[in-house]
């Protein structure tokens, strides 16, 4: 759910650029009157209420992290296919062991929240998906047509994204300080600004998109960028459970032959992609309330998560390793799969032959 923020930019823009060609007409002069002496100021009877401070802006520390965007062979960013605050949470240093341990609850309750968002929106969602209602924002053009199309856009991302993002989430439930959540800012960016960059830099083909209308799209999709991707593999796992899914659905004769054929094909398909595709085509032949009904079955068959023990806190006498990117990504997401965490093999104090404290 992310990056709303440089969307509400381009839309200002595209705001402004259509109120630019309408000019407004000259004002009017004012009539000139005679100076007059301005009345003094009335003294209050009781001390003014000062306001408020406003509030200051978290500047991300500076500290190194490993940067998100990685060069392929062939010297392009490589996409990323998990959602990108998922990724900037791994390569945030600023995240220790207890840190994760404190929001392993919240956050595989994020999970569960997206998901449910899933299913509630299944309609809206599917308009969000590549080759749909994103891939029509235009930002040439006629001004009032491509920000009716923005503005359609960033109203169902609103709705979807109501939960905010996920350091948000995680700073309102006290799981994230304001240095973490602003050093995850600034991991994201600079994993955006280097796919800003490389976007800009390639040679536009004949017929392809504007560069802007790219960036702006590349934008949009990760905004919802989390939402799809439990989306996807909430059909994923559907896929695995058909009969769990459809169990309790009344089907009608034609509909459970059209469904049996496809799930033949699904028990054939070995490729992610197309075993999506075809589940898709599963819910399709179902009425709303069903696929909804069918989606829930999936999710209540699983096994119950211990969220209050899926990673140890370190105790306070615990001399913990160094946390590596590449471990944080593997706890955050064992966390986000209900997977418990040990993190007995990273204190070094521990004597070898002590028991290791171990999460069950």
């Amino acid at each position: 759910m992310r990056q709303v923020a440089s969307i509400f930019f381009v839309l200002t823009l595209t705001g402004a650029t259509g109120l630019a060609q309408v000019a407004p007409p000259p004002p009017t002069q004012p009539e000139e009157r005679p100076a007059v002496e301005p009345p003094a100021p009335p003294v209050r009877s009781h001390p003014v209420e000062e306001r408020p401070p406003r509030p200051t802006v978290t500047r991300a520390p500076s500290v190194d992290f490993d940067p998100i965007a990685v060069p392929g062979p062939d010297g392009r960013i490589i996409r990323i296919d998990e959602p990108l605050e998922y990724a900037a949470l791994a390569h945030n240093p600023l995240i220790g062991f207890a840190s994760l341990a404190r929001m392993a609850p919240a956050l595989y309750e994020r999970r569960l929240n997206v998901e449910n968002l899933v299913i509630d929106k299944l309609d809206m969602l599917e308009q969000l998906e590549p080759g749909g209602l994103i891939d029509t924002v235009r930002l040439g053009g006629d001004q009032i047509e491509a920000a009716g199309t923005l503005t359609k856009v960033m109203t169902a991302i609103q709705t979807i994204n109501s939960d905010g993002l996920l350091v948000q989430y995680l700073e309102r439930r006290g799981m994230m300080g304001r240095q973490a959540v602003a050093l995850n800012q600034r991991i994201q960016n600079d994993y955006q600004s280097k796919v800003i960059a490389e976007i800009q830099a390639t040679p536009p083909v004949d017929g392809a998109a504007e560069p802007m209308d790219l960036l702006t799209r590349q934008a949009l999709y990760d905004s919802v960028s989390e939402v799809m991707y439990w989306r996807k593999r909430l059909f994923l796992e559907a896929a695995d459970n058909l009969d769990t899914a459809l169990a309790g659905i009344d089907l009608a004769a034609d509909v459970r032959a059209q469904i049996e054929t496809l799930s033949a094909s699904l028990d054939a398909e070995n490729d992610t992609d197309k075993r999506v595709e075809l589940m898709k085509r599963i819910l399709v032949l179902l009425a709303p309330e069903q696929r909804k009904a069918a989606l829930r079955a999936v999710v209540a068959a699983r096994p119950p998560v211990d969220t209050a023990h899926l990673v140890a806190a370190p105790g306070p006498t615990d001399a913990m390793m160094p946390l590596t990117t590449e471990v944080r990504h593997e706890i955050v997401w064992s966390i986000l799969e209900g997977q418990p965490y040990d993190i007995s093999p990273f204190i070094e104090n521990v004597p070898e032959n002590a028991p290791r404290r171990r999460v069950n």
